[in-house]
């Protein structure tokens, strides 16, 4: 397991050393210049992979050469950092302004290079999840958890909408063994190997897919009503979507701004009114799918050709071109909407991907992240290769999150609620310590829960509910 202790202790393979001097960082702003003249590869060069803006970091040489002549050290982009001497073979840097860092040590054509991160926010620690479960998936909700272990079980942590927070992970009450698991604002869905849905939870605006609309809670997981069998499903904040093997998507829930299909059927909320919404599952008119996925209010689907589609409101890509008459209920009478799924100008997506109350969602595409809400995608740029993105939360609370090949896991946006309150934006990446290697990704309201390649969970973020699962 990687522990904190400020920063990320790495060692950065170099291509020189030796005797430094004290500089200012005035070098060129791309490697190749700065590594100019440089052409042998000799030893290494160790010290953090991640600092905050405004700390010092380290660096030490591993010359096994003599100290003559005197070492030579630069950074890159022009005026990031500066470099202090401190040594034969150390030098201190201090770091200016947020972003990627190129540091290079050099003694004539010998020289090294290595890479630092400086962010605006400081690293943010993870919990593990207590028990001795060996963890295959999680799902995380506004307040609540839930994960599978390796028999298939389901154990949710937090609070789901009932009243009742569970600080650590408790056994759902079923017989059945799921093989994957969703979560949305207060409800929670899982797949059996047969590909039958099973929902728990919230049931007022029909999240359970069970043909009642009555506003009742469950705890006790029960069949959707229908036939059809899934390969994957998707929640939205109060809807869930289901794709099945022939490449159709059925959809259940909230129908409000037509997340979940045709809109033809009402839920009344006591106090409140009513909202368009499918107590059962239907089918979407058009689209052929390989993978789906749903964010608080929209719903995008990928075609086997790469081509991403969305429907509702919030995720469409582009400005809506219908609208929504809203059912008897306070508030805006209409609202923009697609009825219909509407194509996202994102060409060869390999992936798209969103979350249950996640006002944007993103598609993967030659190698690239595409992310957008109701406008055109955008290139996501940052210094790390991020192999698996997920973005979460509302405008006010919005954050995203990735892994990198290694597994190393980094949040961005507004990260307050990950620590102490405050008004923390940033757009560098933050690092998540304390974990063994990541391979699973679930954003909740407020947190993010993860599973590790060996079985173990981990959390971070908010727990006023123990939605961290750490007791």
């Amino acid at each position: 397991m990687r522990t904190a202790t400020g920063f990320i202790a790495v060692i950065i393979a170099a291509l020189v050393v030796g005797s430094m001097q004290a500089c200012d960082a005035t070098s060129p702003g791309n490697d190749t210049t700065i590594t100019a003249g440089i052409d042998t590869l000799a030893f290494s060069v160790s010290g953090p992979a991640v600092t905050m803006i405004g700390a010092d970091a380290t660096f030490s040489a591993d010359d096994p050469t003599s100290s003559s002549p005197s070492m030579e050290w630069s950074v890159s982009p022009r005026g990031a950092a500066a470099v202090e001497l401190t040594g034969p073979v150390t030098a201190t840097i201090h770091t200016r302004q947020p972003g990627p860092l190129t540091i290079v040590a050099h003694r004539g054509t010998r020289g090294g290079i290595a890479h630092m991160l400086i962010t605006e926010a400081p690293p943010v620690e993870a919990v593990r999840v207590s028990g001795a479960q060996h963890w295959k998936a999680v799902a995380s909700g506004y307040r609540h958890s839930c994960a599978l272990d390796d028999a298939g079980q389901a154990w949710c942590w937090g609070d789901s909408g009932n009243g009742v927070a569970s600080r650590v992970p408790t056994l759902v009450a079923t017989t059945e063994r799921f093989v994957s698991i969703v979560a949305g604002f207060n409800h929670t869905c899982a797949l059996t190997a047969e590909g039958q849905a099973y929902c728990w939870g919230a049931n007022s605006l029909g999240e359970l897919g069970r043909g009642q609309n009555t506003g009742s809670f469950s705890n006790t997981p029960a069949p959707v009503a229908s036939d059809v069998r899934f390969t994957q499903l998707a929640a939205g904040a109060d809807h869930v979507c289901g794709l099945t093997a022939l490449r159709a998507t059925w959809c259940w829930g909230l129908n409000e701004y037509a997340q979940s299909g045709p809109r033809q059927e009402t839920c009344v909320i006591p106090f409140e009114g009513a909202y368009y919404c499918n107590s059962t599952p239907k089918p979407i008119s058009s689209g052929a799918y390989v993978a789906i996925a749903a964010g608080t209010s929209g719903t995008c689907g990928l075609t086997p050709g790469g081509e991403v589609q969305c429907w509702g409101t919030v995720l469409l890509g582009a400005a809506a071109t219908s609208t929504c008459q809203k059912a008897a209920h306070a508030g805006p009478a209409e609202f923009p909407c697609n009825q219909l799924p509407t194509r996202v100008d994102v060409t060869g997506a390999t992936s798209v991907v969103s979350s249950s109350l996640s006002s944007q969602a993103c598609a993967r595409a030659a190698s690239k992240w595409y992310c957008w809400r109701n406008d055109t995608p955008v290139v996501l740029e940052q210094a790390v290769t991020l192999t698996q993105l997920v973005p979460a939360g509302s405008d006010e609370v919005g954050f995203r999150c990735g892994l990198n090949a290694n597994g190393n896991a980094f949040c961005w946006g507004v990260v307050n609620q990950f620590g102490p309150p405050g008004d923390v934006v940033t757009q560098t990446l933050v690092p998540i310590l304390g974990t063994d290697p990541l391979m699973q990704l679930a954003p909740g309201g407020l947190h993010v829960c993860a599973v590790a390649s060996n079985g173990a969970a981990y959390c971070w973020g908010r727990s006023t509910e123990g939605q961290l699962g750490s007791g």
